[in-house]
């Protein structure tokens, strides 16, 4: 008799668990093992350390993604932005490339094959976790269960990880120091949702009223409490998004 060949299509459940697990499939008294790894995609933050797994994300928070399986394409791929254009998002398509936070996309800043930077999307707000989904051309590749929390502040770092605090003057030019009594600019990732409502992945410049963060800021200098005059989203000539500014005043230490 000639061999009959042919394919044989199955699906199963996510393994949301720390181990791999193993199954069998049965097919004309043919037995197969089927294996299947726990989730490898980890989510870390794109200022602190981003290359350390961290379990909880928040709304609006910039963060970057990166698993054994490469969901990306190998030539990286930049999200195309004009600052000088009010009222433009985030795509949440890049490259084939795809972040879901429990089934809503996620706007998206860069792709690859190693690594993805991304936004959290504001649909995560009151939630306890989130399922987290790596998807490249329509497939399925990694995923992640993660807890969520209001707001995870992180400071933006100039010079990597052991770097100083991103700081500006109001007039957009950077310091190295401060003196009390100047007025200075901060810049943060994570600090939750804005109001009015921050759409995901909205691209703001430096002549829009810019939406006031939610929750209340504090900032200290030295140990001191400083006078913050205003908390809002950033705009777009500083980082693309995901990024909030907090004005305020150096306190004398």
């Amino acid at each position: 008799a000639l061999p009959i060949y042919g394919s044989v299509q199955f699906s199963v459940q996510a393994n949301n668990s720390a181990a791999s697990r193993s199954g069998t499939l049965s097919i004309a008294g043919q037995t197969m093992v089927v294996t299947q790894r726990p989730p490898g995609l980890q989510v870390s933050s794109e200022f602190t350390n981003p290359w350390a797994p961290e379990q909880t994300v928040s709304p609006g928070e910039l963060i970057r993604l990166k698993s054994p399986l490469p969901f990306g394409p190998d030539a990286g791929v930049s999200a195309s932005v004009s600052p000088q254009t009010p009222g433009l998002s985030l795509p949440t398509d890049l490259g084939g490339t795809r972040i879901l936070f429990d089934g809503n996309p996620a706007p998206l800043i860069y792709t690859s094959s190693t690594y993805v930077d991304a936004i959290v999307p504001h649909t995560v707000a009151g939630a306890v976790t989130t399922l987290v989904e790596a998807e490249y051309n329509g497939v399925k590749i990694d995923l992640a269960q993660l807890a969520v929390a209001p707001a995870t502040p992180v400071l933006l770092i100039l010079g990597g990880l052991y770097g100083k605090a991103w700081l500006e003057l109001p007039d957009g030019s950077s310091i190295g120091t401060v003196s009390p009594g100047m007025t200075v600019d901060a810049f943060l990732t994570g600090a939750g949702l804005t109001r009015p409502a921050n759409a995901d992945g909205r691209i703001y410049t430096r002549t829009e009223t810019l939406p006031n963060l939610v929750l209340p800021v504090t900032i200290s200098v030295g140990g001191v409490a400083a006078q913050v005059l205003s908390a809002t989203a950033a705009p777009v000539d500083l980082y693309v998004s995901g990024v909030s500014r907090v004005r305020f005043i150096v306190p004398p230490t």
